[in-house]
C-alpha cells in the first residue's frame, strides 16, 4: 500500500473500485471509434492496420469482434469509461481480490516478487 500515491496505483484502483471514472489509451482500455457514416464502435481495439480495425465490444469475449474498414474510421478516442462493470469488485472472492492486487502491484510483470512463492 506504500505505492498507492503513484500514477499506476491510482489508475489501477480507479479501474477496480470506480471503473466509471476510468479512461486511458491502449492496454485493456476501451476506445470510442467514430465512423464516417455517422456510426460508432465502442470497446477494446484488438488490432488496427491499413486495411481494417477490429473492436471487441464484449470484455468477457475478446474473440467476438466487430470489424470495419480502416478508411471508414473518422476518429478514435480513448474512452472515459472502463470496460470493467461498476461494482464488479464487490463480487470478487478473497483469492480473486488478491490476484487483482498482485497484478496492480506488479504492473502486470509475471516475474515480479509478488508472484514468487515464499
Amino acid at each position: 500500500m506504500l505505492l498507492l500515491g503513484n500514477c499506476f496505483w491510482r489508475k489501477g484502483f480507479e479501474a477496480a473500485f470506480g471503473p466509471d471514472r476510468m479512461g486511458e489509451k491502449g492496454g485493456c482500455y476501451a476506445s470510442a471509434v467514430s465512423l464516417k457514416d455517422g456510426g460508432s464502435l465502442y470497446g477494446r481495439i484488438i488490432y488496427k492496420n491499413e486495411k481494417e480495425i477490429a473492436v471487441a465490444p464484449n470484455p468477457y469475449n475478446l474473440g467476438e469482434l466487430v470489424k470495419k474498414s480502416a478508411e471508414s474510421v473518422k476518429s478514435i478516442e480513448p474512452s472515459q469509461i472502463s470496460m470493467m462493470p461498476p461494482g464488479m469488485i464487490a463480487s470478487m472472492n478473497k483469492d480473486e481480490l488478491r490476484d487483482l492486487m498482485a497484478y496492480l502491484i506488479s504492473g502486470g510483470n509475471k516475474k515480479h516478487a509478488v508472484f514468487q512463492n515464499k
